[in-house]
């Protein structure tokens, strides 16, 4: 069985905006702050027991610039048989790109065409720089597999027993709310994003770590980058939303009047309203109401 770990270079100690809460790259980046997400790394060992219960092995592959090879490393030696970093064709700010596109690079290389076809990819659910969570929905998107995210423990095998070279299918627990459970049974092949929690990664045998700087990474160009997907704005930032200008309070009126018109919640709500509609519909309504609402910007 073909695995693939999707592992993301990241700022172990970003910048982060007080005002705006936007993520940059802290100035004061080196080799001892940057590596790859708690979940990132969850991924990887989640990987790498599935392809020791099922018989095969893992690739680990990343998005990013040539200071992405040194995680793609550390990934050989705790077992990894292959490492990939994809390049992207355009320059830019280290991770300015987009979720879509992001996912489009890896669609290159783990699909069925590329040079580390998997049937199974594990990615974190959630990087510590942008946490989106955007990444593993577009993969499996791209690669018209099965989804599951947000995970909390994966079984290797149906019925509990490692059965080599089975493709069939996997066992895996979400979270939801209240405390509750989900069990899933997902079918391969199969994206799926696994929490922080979900598996301490191993560490690595001594001469691995001697060896690490001989480690292969093979690199690959990714696809030219699409535009975007239509009615769905690519932003690269946190929204935050606009000031809406509102009437203020009767100037004819005494202080404490005023005060209270302006620190109390306006009466007239909108009443909620309930649509029942297909998924394309209801997704389309969903899109016209976050718009009316000024929650969302674009086309």
């Amino acid at each position: 069985m073909r695995v693939a770990a999707a592992l993301k270079l990241v700022d172990l100690r970003p910048d982060v905006d007080p005002l705006t809460g936007v993520v940059r790259e802290s100035h004061r980046r080196d080799a001892h702050t940057l590596g790859v997400s708690p979940a990132d790394q969850a991924a990887l060992e989640t990987a790498l027991r599935i392809a020791e219960a099922r018989g095969g092995e893992v690739a680990a592959v990343s998005v990013g610039p040539p200071a992405a090879e040194a995680v793609l490393r550390e990934a050989l030696t705790v077992g990894a048989a292959r490492a990939v970093r994809v390049e992207l064709p355009t320059a830019g700010p280290h991770g300015s790109a987009s979720s879509a596109t992001v996912a489009a690079a890896l669609a290159s290389v783990v699909g069925p065409d590329g040079p580390a076809p998997a049937e199974l990819v594990v990615c974190g659910d959630a990087s510590l720089d942008r946490g989106s969570g955007a990444v593993p929905a577009f993969l499996a998107e791209e690669l018209g597999a099965a989804q599951a995210l947000g995970l909390v423990a994966v079984s290797a095998a149906a019925d509990g027993a490692a059965r080599p070279g089975e493709r069939g299918e996997l066992h895996a627990v979400r979270r939801l709310d209240r405390g509750h459970r989900e069990v899933l049974r997902v079918p391969l092949p199969a994206v799926m994003s696994v929490e922080a929690g979900t598996a301490e990664l191993r560490r690595a045998p001594l001469p691995a770590l001697l060896e690490s700087t001989d480690g292969r990474v093979e690199t690959a160009l990714a696809p030219a980058p699409r535009t975007g997907v239509s009615g769905f704005p690519q932003r690269a930032e946190p929204f935050r939303p606009g000031p809406r200008p509102l009437p203020g309070p009767d100037p004819s009126g005494d202080a404490l009047r005023r005060a209270i018109a302006v620190t109390t919640s306006p009466a007239g709500r909108p009443p909620r309203r309930t649509v029942a509609a297909a998924p394309e519909e209801a997704a389309a309504e969903l899109l016209r109401y976050l718009r009316e609402t000024g929650h969302l910007r674009g086309g």
